[in-house]
């Protein structure tokens, strides 16, 4: 009986984190919304993979971050990119300048 209850909760706890990373993986910034918001939006997915022990390096967060800019921010994306390298907290400090 108890290994069917482990077993269901596994089973519940990886399906979990399948739906966060396909949220992760699926996540668009569209011009309809202030880019700091989706921003944040995308942190509180990053978040729910924390919580489901599903870690990323920082590094690589400021990258997809960048790379999910709508197409309108195209030349600013560039800019990004090819500037300095970037914590989390100085990207946040562009784009709420920008």
């Amino acid at each position: 009986m108890l290994t069917t209850l482990q077993e269901k909760y596994r089973i519940e706890e990886v399906s979990n984190q399948k739906f966060l990373i396909d949220n992760f993986m699926s996540f668009k910034m569209t011009d309809d919304k202030s880019i700091l918001a989706q921003t944040h939006s995308f942190l509180n997915v990053n978040s729910d993979l924390i919580v489901a022990e599903i870690t990323l390096p920082v590094e690589f967060l400021v990258e997809v971050i960048i790379a999910c800019q709508p197409k309108s921010w195209n030349g600013y994306k560039k800019k990004l990119k090819h500037d300095e390298k970037y914590t989390l907290e100085s990207l946040l400090y562009h784009l709420r300048i920008e």
